[in-house]
């Protein structure tokens, strides 16, 4: 599919929905059913870099300018559970295997790392390395 937007981050659900990530157009969500694709489309950050998985499903998003959230996806509907901004700029993520989220900050050095629990974020460590 080239629909002219650029694809910053992708992530792959367990019901094998597509996440995608784009820039200041937001997240999309593809689906498909065996005859139809659906295409589900929320915007309510600033900049969306990243998407990941982390456990239950739960879908997070980094955004340039208002950090980290986590997302229910449930019928075609996301649903923010969680949102946390610690005066970075938000641009990669990754989840280890216990469910740890890692974040990676532009502005204020090289990482973070969240425990996600009760639909609350939780800093649990920060790498400082200068940043800009």
């Amino acid at each position: 599919m080239n629909d002219g937007i650029n694809t910053n981050g992708i992530a792959v659900g367990t019901d094998h929905t597509i996440f995608v990530t784009r820039g200041i157009d937001g997240t999309f969500a593809y689906s498909y059913d065996d005859t139809s694709t659906y295409i589900t489309y929320i915007n309510d950050s600033d900049f969306a870099h990243d998407v990941v998985i982390g456990s239950n499903n739960t879908i997070l998003i980094c955004d340039e300018f208002t950090g980290l959230r986590a997302y229910t996806y449930i019928n075609g509907i996301f649903t923010c559970t969680a949102q946390i901004n610690e005066n970075g700029s938000a641009m990669d993520l990754a989840v280890g295997n216990d469910g740890t989220i890692f974040l990676a900050n532009f502005f204020d050095g090289f990482a973070r790392s969240y425990i996600y629990e009760n639909n609350a974020f939780t800093n649990i460590a920060h790498i400082n390395d200068g940043g800009d």
